[in-house]
């Protein structure tokens, strides 16, 4: 960081002697003639000249290099700040009681000036927050916080993956004492006949290794008669004195062994639960209600979910923002499940939550989308040859359509096919025959050719046998519907788009959803790629409204370049998808995303996303 600081600050000013340097940064003119001399000998489109009367000067060889070499340094020393931060953090939250700035220094491995930085940066973090940083003289400092709000900041750092906590466990229990928690866990939980899932079972696991780690200030000396004591008493393991520890660990373990008391009547709440799903069905042209598998996953989920959010136990879902981006209108789904809920039974569910919901959900979609490519039995490849290739891609759709008989053709063989009736037909080139049955084109190296983008066509085609993907993503651009913005809010420009939106395609309302789906959680996702959608699609036409952001937006927590804004028509699902798919690989693409964003007009940015994502030239990128 000190040498980004140098470098600006030598850009700021012709000349800087050694001593105003050093003032400028803080540090000692030694610091900053070692730090002169590790920079000349980088070579990165720079060089320091030196002057004995006037000072040091900086001389820029190569601007674009020297730009690319200040924004990885500044990317990287961010994310080590963030790091330690984090870190920081997790040490104050493990111990309730107070910890010395050398303390924290010999463990972050940094001076007590920087960890005094540090502490500072971490009390604006907190500030407006349940959790009180306390600094009191000649004790230390420690974090005055409920456990449950300690517990749940400590398992998103632990979901992170942060060094410091994953250390401090590992010191804590090793591998023998992790398998008798684990071990003396299940056995708890079959011994009272509990069901619970793997991945609620995990998560239980986690919250246990977290509570054990926490360092209690209390001294008592009597362990209160509890599940949590029970679990650690038979495998000889020190039982934490606090009430409010044991109390809980059982909630949040009946929460997820869905044993808690839900309502009087757990069959009216299966037959809402049915009747709401019938509603969706009808109205957005979807298959919930009919899978009795489904409808029992969702009832078990939402039993424990009522319960968890009237005691305020709540979950982190570290899938949340790959559910959301991948399948957005299953998410729009949950949350208006969610809606419902929170109305019927006056709850607060949290965004994570609805990332569960959504993730049940998911199931049904697919299984609508593998009952359509059951239904094909007789499939016919059009490639160049016969030859490897073609026997290639035959493998390929073997694993997608087990049960269908596939046949190859040559591009010389095309008036075969006719005598074969194929129900659908993958083809390098546009056939010239006519043929009543659907036709996808693709690539031959087929990079593309995947389950999920082969069920899209498969539910698009039924309506239109000529349907191409490419053309269906294209199509959705326009000159009318495309902005290049500067220096202003994220928010007041998505206000202003999205009014520009509902104005141009007859969407009354569009603007209201927007924003009601944004507060629920962010859809700017990887690499500054933002996807914002309405919670519900009722446009005249279907569009995608563009808007670049060439400078730096501070106003969120990611920043985002550019901003890809939907528009649809009703039930359209498998456009949506579509259109997330092919967004996931611009993000991919970071060096393409970075060209998109300096067009200068919308023809310049049509040009490039077609380059990047057309189906002819996807393998070049």
């Amino acid at each position: 960081m000190r040498e980004v600081q140098i470098l600006k600050a030598l850009r700021e000013n012709d000349y800087l002697k050694i001593d105003q340097l050093a003032q400028k940064i803080g540090v000692s003119s030694r610091t900053i003639r070692n730090d002169l001399q590790g920079l000349s000998d980088l070579q990165q489109g720079f060089t320091i000249e030196k002057s004995a009367k006037l000072g040091c000067r900086l001389i820029i060889l190569d601007e674009e290099k020297l730009s690319a070499f200040l924004a990885g340094f500044s990317e990287v020393t961010i994310e080590m700040q963030k790091d330690r931060l984090e870190s920081l953090l997790s040490l104050l939250l493990i111990n309730e009681d107070y910890q010395t700035v050398r303390q924290l220094s010999d463990e972050l491995l940094v001076s007590g000036s920087q960890i005094k930085k540090d502490l500072s940066k971490l009390e604006l973090y907190l500030k407006g927050s349940s959790l009180i940083l306390e600094r009191k003289a000649h004790y230390g400092i420690r974090i005055i916080s409920e456990l449950k709000n300690r517990l749940l900041l400590l398992l998103d750092c632990y979901q992170r993956g942060n060094v410091k906590l994953l250390e401090k466990l590992g010191r804590a229990f090793d591998l023998e004492k992790q398998k008798d928690l684990k071990d003396s866990l299940y056995h708890l939980i079959s011994h009272h006949q509990w069901e619970i899932d793997y991945v609620e079972f995990r998560r239980l696991e986690e919250e246990l290794f977290l509570l054990l780690l926490i360092k209690e200030k209390d001294k008592q000396t009597e362990s209160p008669n509890s599940f949590l004591t029970d679990v650690l008493k038979t495998i000889n393991f020190p039982v934490p004195v606090k009430k409010e520890t044991h109390d809980y660990f059982e909630a949040s373990l009946l929460a997820k062994t869905k044993k808690l008391e839900i309502l009087s009547n757990k069959q009216l709440l299966k037959e809402e639960i049915v009747h709401f799903f019938q509603q969706m069905d009808h109205h957005q042209k979807t298959h919930f209600s009919n899978d009795q598998e489904f409808i029992d996953l969702v009832y078990l989920h939402v039993a424990a979910l009522i319960e968890r959010s009237r005691k305020e136990v709540n979950f982190s879902n570290p899938y949340l923002k790959d559910i959301s981006k991948d399948y957005p209108v299953i998410f729009n789904f949950a949350v208006m499940f969610s809606k419902w809920l929170e109305e019927k039974f006056e709850l607060k569910i949290a965004s994570d939550e609805i990332g569960y919901l959504a993730t049940h959900m998911t199931v049904p979609y697919h299984k609508w989308q593998q009952k359509l490519i059951e239904n094909i039995y007789r499939i016919a490849v059009v490639c160049s040859s016969g030859g490897g290739m073609a026997y290639l891609v035959e493998m390929k759709l073997k694993r997608i359509f087990p049960r269908a008989k596939i046949q190859t053709f040559s591009m010389f063989e095309i008036e075969k096919i006719q005598d074969y009736y194929p129900d659908l037909i993958f083809s390098i080139i546009e056939l010239t025959i006519e043929i009543e049955c659907p036709v996808i084109l693709m690539s031959e190296i087929q990079s593309e050719l995947d389950y999920l983008e082969v069920s899209e066509n498969l539910s698009l085609l039924k309506s239109d046998e000529n349907f191409s993907i490419e053309r269906a993503f294209f199509d959705l651009f326009s000159e009318s519907l495309f902005r290049i913005e500067t220096d202003r809010a994220y928010s007041d420009i998505l206000e202003d788009l999205a009014e520009e939106v509902e104005e141009q395609v007859g969407f009354a309302g569009y603007k209201e959803s927007l924003m009601e789906r944004e507060n629920y959680l962010s859809t700017i996702y990887q690499k500054g790629i933002a996807i914002p959608h309405p919670l519900v699609m009722s446009g005249k036409e279907n569009r995608v409204a563009v808007c670049l952001l060439p400078e730096v937006m501070r106003k969120t927590e990611r920043t985002a370049k550019i901003i890809f804004m939907v528009s649809l028509k009703a039930e359209q699902l498998d456009i949506h998808q579509i259109i997330s798919k092919e967004l996931s690989k611009l993000m991919n693409h970071p060096a393409a995303i970075n060209t998109l964003v300096e067009s200068k007009d919308y023809h310049e940015f049509y040009y490039t996303l077609k380059r990047v994502l057309g189906r002819r030239n996807q393998s070049e990128h």
